[in-house]
Order: C-alpha cells, then structure tokens, then sequence
C-alpha cells in the first residue's frame, strides 16, 4: 500500500484577554470525522485549490506576497493565510475582513443566523468564497494573522498534513459559532486548563494540540503572545518521529532535539 499525500493545511489559534489570563478557542471534531474525530482542536484544514485563484488574492489586504512568501519560505504563501481564514469562518463564524472603511464586520447572536445558510454553501463547495466576500464588500484581513509553526505529519499516519500554524486575535464585535457538521461544539479555555482537563480524561486531545497548548501556556495576553511570535526569525518545518516497541507497538512520539530522536528512521 503507498503511503498517503503529504497535504497542505493552515489552522488558525484565535486569542482573548480572560478575566484569568490568555484564552484559546477551540472546537470539537464530530465523532463521525475520520481526522480526529471527537478531539479538542483549533479552526482549521486543507488548503483548497481556490485558496490560490486571483479571485480571493483579489480580496485581500494586508502584506504583499513578497512579504508573505519570506515569511513562511514558501512561493504563493498567502494561499495558506486565505485557507485559515476561510476555515476559521466555516467552523466557527469569525471572519477577520475589513469593508471598505476599514472595520471589522459585526454580528452578535441575533444577527449571526443570517450568515448561517452562506456558511454552508461555503462548506459544501457550493458557493465561491471569493464572490461571497465581493457580495459583502468585504476583503480578508491578512495582516491579523501571525504565523508561529511549522508541523508535517510522520509516516505511518493514515492522514498526512504539512500544516502552517497562525494565530490572530479574536474579533471583539462577532459572537462565534460552530458549524454542527464538522464542529459540535466549542469554548474559550485557557491552555492550562485545557491541558489539566487532558490530563483527567475528560478533553480529548490530539499531540500537536497538545503541544500548541504548552507553547501558549507560556504567555499572559494576547498582546505578548503575539510580539513573541512577530520577533520569530526562523520557524522550522517540525517532522516528529514515531516511537515504537520491540513487538511493533505504537509507544509515543519524539520531537526535534528530544533523547533518542536521531536514533529513530529520518524520513523525507
């Protein structure tokens, strides 16, 4: 059997002040997912063909591609920046746009349902994303977005991503809301929390989550987490390596720079 392709995704971690400290959103996967399903995870997914289309390069503002592709190393970055920002308005409702004027669009609870029906063409591929924001004269916020994390999926993992990790401040004038197919539920928890509730059972979580919880947990606001992640210089594709017994079991992961991760196969 040949191993799977090596995908594209983009996920976004969305921020607030909490009365306690920094607070993450996060959603949970339906049961019925393939890709982890019934885990606690951050908006996000494969990038789409149309992430790339002039027409929602079209509907951007923010960063030149040049400043875009040094960024993340990469020619036709935005293409990622666009596919979580879609995905963030698909599986939660916030959308990180601009109108003309420059404002944030606004929608608390009673006037979110009005976007319901456009999030579900948007989801099943029935609607263009890039002629729904020209409809809403509205053009995607790049420049809200942080880009702090790098991660391919290893071998022997039916799923494979190689995934860009941004965050972004959440939008103070929108009221979130997952999308009942893909999403059944959500929160804001601080990452502490979330990895405590872990820990007891009763938060199913995925590694790299995991791990994007513990890098949040060093940071107090939004503020500070974000000028950490804008001062990065250098941001490393993470290829972790799979640990396995002497009988062939599956017995954890090991990560760059870990004891004993040289000793495990390399891969490509």
């Amino acid at each position: 059997m040949s191993a799977p392709p090596i995908r594209e995704a983009a996920t976004v971690v969305m921020l607030r002040d909490g009365l306690q400290g920094l607070e993450l959103f996060m959603v949970q996967r339906a049961r019925k997912m393939a890709f982890s399903a019934g885990a606690y995870v951050f908006p996000g997914g494969a990038v789409d063909a149309q992430d790339g289309s002039q027409e929602l390069v079209a509907r951007c503002q923010g960063p030149a591609d040049a400043v875009l592709d040094a960024r993340l190393q990469i020619s036709g970055a935005r293409r990622f920046y666009v596919a979580a920002l879609r995905e963030a308005f698909e599986e939660t409702g916030y959308l990180l746009a601009r109108d003309a004027r420059g404002q944030q669009p606004v929608w608390q609870p009673a006037q979110r349902s009005a976007f319901a029906a456009e999030r579900r063409q948007l989801h099943a591929g029935s609607a263009g994303f890039g002629a729904w924001l020209q409809g809403q004269d509205l053009w995607l916020d790049c420049a809200a977005m942080h880009y702090y994390a790098f991660w391919t999926t290893p071998p022997g993992e039916t799923r494979r991503f190689a995934t860009r990790f941004f965050a972004a401040a959440a939008p103070t004038e929108q009221a979130p809301l997952h999308d009942g197919e893909e999403t059944v539920d959500h929160c804001w928890i601080r990452p502490a929390a979330a990895l405590a509730e872990y820990q007891a059972g009763r938060f199913k979580l995925i590694f790299p989550t995991i791990k994007q919880l513990e890098y949040f947990s060093g940071f107090s606001s939004v503020a500070q987490a974000l000028a950490a992640m804008d001062a990065l210089t250098d941001i490393p594709d993470v290829r972790p390596r799979l640990r396995f017994s002497p009988e062939g079991r599956f017995a954890g992961v090991a990560l760059p720079g870990e004891a004993g991760y040289e000793e495990l196969p390399a891969w490509d």
